[in-house]
């Protein structure tokens, strides 16, 4: 649960993303369920980097406020929480992808 909090906001929208992907990806199994688990793949990983990204900046920014000694532990602590946000996603995207291609190759084995 650690992991989620430092991750902040977008991991928890890259969660709903996902799950809504998978929702979607069984209920259209058998016409376009690759498509969707595939487009909630690129999602998550767009949602990684753009998490990934407002940390950083927010991160950057709030160190400016701290003094010199301190910028250090600040940044590395910031950065470290940042991360989170695109190993969650590469995570997600590659479940994502993995249904994807299993739906893809039993729906090329059924037609």
């Amino acid at each position: 649960m650690e992991f989620m909090r430092e991750g902040g906001l977008f991991m928890w929208v890259m969660l709903a993303v996902a799950l809504g992907a998978c929702a979607g990806a069984i209920a259209r199994r058998a016409s376009n369920g690759a498509r969707i688990a595939a487009s909630g793949a690129f999602a998550c990983l767009a949602l990684g980097m753009v998490g990934l990204s407002a940390g950083l900046a927010s991160t950057s920014a709030a160190a400016q406020t701290f003094a010199a000694s301190e910028r250090a532990d600040i940044l590395a602590a910031g950065i470290r929480e940042s991360i989170n946000n695109s190993v969650f996603g590469a995570l997600l995207a590659l479940a994502l992808g993995a249904a994807a291609l299993t739906l893809g190759r039993a729906r090329a084995r059924a037609a």
